[in-house]
């Protein structure tokens, strides 16, 4: 599997900055990850809801803007009948090619998107605050507990949230072509609150 160079990679420094207070929030890249769609064809919904949970171990949601899991693995609902499936990469794992031997191609269409997307796990107490400031969702957890997902912008940047868990932790998903855009804003929101850029993490 070729290497994937992060779009972060002339910006990305680990440490403690804003603030000195906190850290309010925790930055961390997540890399590097598979991350394919899948995308049923007309009426092929629930046969592809089947198949992958055969080939993975969780079915992905038919209920709107829900994730499910099986282990390390992740499937995000992003419209009717299209998901995104996560994972971290593993040497001699091909994900999309896992799910094309599940799916026929006539049950949908399966996309490797991993090289066009810059992902973060953001935590820490003051993440709701921070994602407020550049997003109409809300955050709480009572709106959005864990396990939930949904699109919208940050700031000027349209956006993938996934609640991963109640602590309160938030993976973001954007377009790599956004990746420094939103690096800078997240950087300077999360300023007042105190900061710390961790490790990137898979």
């Amino acid at each position: 599997m070729a290497d994937r160079l992060s779009a972060l990679a002339p910006v990305y420094r680990t440490g403690h900055f804003g603030a000195a207070s906190g850290p309010g929030v925790i930055i961390a890249e997540r890399r590097p990850l598979t991350i394919v769609e899948v995308a049923a064809h007309h009426g092929q919904g629930e046969a592809v809801r089947s198949a992958v949970a055969a080939a993975l171990g969780a079915a992905p949601a038919a209920e709107p803007n829900t994730a499910t899991s099986s282990a390390t693995t992740s499937l995000l609902w992003i419209g009717p009948q299209r998901w995104l499936v996560v994972e971290p990469e593993q040497a001699g794992r091909d994900l999309a090619q896992l799910l094309r031997k599940a799916l026929g191609p006539a049950q949908a269409a399966v996309t490797d998107v991993g090289n066009g997307r810059t992902v973060w796990r953001l935590s820490g107490p003051d993440v709701c605050d921070l994602l407020a400031k550049g997003s109409g969702i809300d955050f709480h957890a009572r709106a959005f507990p864990p396990g939930r997902c949904a699109q919208g912008l940050l700031g000027h940047a349209a956006s993938l949230f996934h609640a991963v868990d109640a602590a309160p932790s938030f993976d973001l998903y954007v377009a790599r072509s956004f990746g420094l855009t939103m690096w800078e804003w997240l950087t300077e929101a999360a300023a007042e609150f105190g900061y710390r850029v961790a490790d990137p993490m898979r």
